[in-house]
């Protein structure tokens, strides 16, 4: 449940809106482990907006959280963006944040030939801050549209909430995986993003450079990714083709370091290091309106390299234990689909 009530015209320059949210969430089954999974949230919000000025916008905002299984943080919130000019903006953000567990985090056991994931009754809940601080360009003329956005972000996350491998069942012969709490975890990066549209064709390119810091190696581990989309309209049949690339670096995640699975919950100090491999993706998307446009066809390729496990050191456990590799779960193998959709008016 949600409700909002607004005051555009508060005072001059000025406005504000009132909310609540009322979220509960249960879950019963086989696959969960406990008869008392509900949690229920319950937010009371303010957010308003100041302009000075016409070329600035102050967003200063708030929200009160009661959880039912977890103490919450009263969540302020300020944003603020300033027009340099008509076609160019700075924008700037801080903000408080809190994630309770799921019920999924707490008390799923998803066992089958594919997966082996067991909650983790002892999570804690998360909380953070985060700031960000971007510039942000626009060109537009009849036949070209052109986009370009300077980011940098930094997050520092107590607690954070993490699936992480913990052994290995040999009588099923698979890696078993749990969430755990990282006591403390920061990120930081910089991101680039292009886009160029013009007729039939929009690219969009996206550069990023981002490294993670954690309490159990107390280090920063950087991560290059590169992604770049492309959307083509061949107007003579009426058919749309898009490619979706990204290529992502080296990736610091973490694992447990003993044999024995612990279905009680996973301890941070129990954690160890795993690199995990660059690894790169591609999808394709074709579609087609027919009919005068009442019936879409797409049709489309998902993962066309084919990559599901990538390598990782450091991975312990079973077969792999004695050789400090092995692979991690990354992807589904190469899918294939087809999606009508008939518009009828």
């Amino acid at each position: 449940s949600r409700g909002t009530y607004s005051h555009d015209e508060f005072m001059e320059k000025y406005s504000y809106q009132l909310g609540y949210e009322v979220r509960y969430d249960n879950g019963a089954g086989d696959k969960i482990n406990t008869t008392n999974s509900a949690i229920t949230d319950v937010a009371m919000f303010f957010t308003s907006e100041y302009k000075p000025i016409e070329s600035l916008v102050i967003n200063p905002m708030f929200r009160v959280i009661y959880n039912s299984k977890y103490n919450a943080p009263v969540i302020p919130v300020l944003n603020i963006k300033y027009d340099v000019f008509t076609n160019s903006s700075i924008r700037a953000s801080f903000s408080k944040g809190f994630r309770s567990p799921s019920i999924k985090e707490l008390n799923l056991e998803f066992i089958d030939q594919n997966h082996y994931i067991i909650g983790n009754k002892d999570l804690n809940a998360e909380n953070s801050y985060t700031l960000n601080f971007s510039l942000d360009y626009n060109f537009t003329s009849l036949k070209h549209v052109v986009k370009a956005t300077a980011k940098y972000f930094f997050n520092d996350i107590s607690n954070q909430i993490s699936l992480v491998n913990i052994g290995f069942d040999k009588l099923l012969q698979q890696q078993v995986y749990s969430y755990a709490n990282i006591n403390r975890f920061k990120s930081e990066g910089f991101q680039l993003n292009l886009s160029y549209f013009r007729n039939k064709i929009s690219n969009n390119l996206s550069l990023a450079y981002i490294g993670n810091w954690t309490s159990l190696l107390d280090e920063y581990n950087f991560t290059p990714e590169f992604s770049y989309n492309v959307d083509y309209l061949i107007e003579d049949i009426d058919l749309r083709i898009a490619l979706f690339y990204k290529y992502t670096g080296k990736v610091v995640r973490f694992g447990y370091i003993g044999e024995n699975i612990d279905k009680n919950g996973v301890k941070p100090e129990d954690l160890t290091k795993l690199v995990v491999d660059s690894y790169q993706n591609l999808d394709l998307n074709l579609s087609k309106y027919l009919f005068d446009k009442k019936l879409k066809i797409s049709f489309g390729i998902k993962n066309l390299f084919d990559v599901t496990n990538v390598l990782s050191t450091g991975t312990v456990g079973g077969s792999i234990h004695d050789s400090n590799s092995g692979s991690l779960p990354m992807n589904w193998g190469r899918t294939f689909f087809v999606d009508l959709n008939y518009h009828y008016n």
